[in-house]
């Protein structure tokens, strides 16, 4: 009798990888799927992230940028910590956004070197009015 005991306990609770496999297995299931989760979704978001404070702490006087309303504008001033004047338009419009308002920095096709310099020169034309 106690033959057929231990024949019907040893049947009934499996041994080695199998047995390890049948305690453990759905934790090691939940553990590689967030591990997989981790590595397709939350890292490459970080990195963005990080790439893209990175872009707005290299913000520089005369970047062509684009908000995150779609506004596109050339800065003039950086003022502060977290604060950037840009001219919007023909019209010299000036508008004080935050940097984390700054979507992205576009690079002109063609530069025109000439162009920056008739900035600079309307810039300080618009200072001399305002003061007066």
């Amino acid at each position: 009798m106690a033959t057929i005991n231990t024949i019907l306990s040893g049947a009934e609770t499996a041994s080695g990888f199998a047995g390890f496999m049948q305690k453990y297995g759905g934790l090691i299931l939940i553990v590689v799927m967030g591990l997989l989760l981790w590595l397709i979704m939350i890292r490459p978001q970080r990195k963005q992230e990080k790439e893209t404070q990175a872009m707005r702490q290299n913000l520089a006087i005369g970047d062509e940028i684009v908000t995150i309303g779609g506004i596109v504008g050339i800065i003039i001033s950086i003022s502060g910590e977290d604060t950037v004047t840009i001219v919007s338009s023909r019209d010299r419009t000036r508008l004080q956004i935050l940097r984390s308002s700054v979507s992205r920095v576009q690079v002109p096709a063609n530069p025109a070197p000439d162009s920056s310099s008739k900035d600079k020169d309307k810039d300080n034309k618009d200072k001399e009015e305002d003061k007066k």
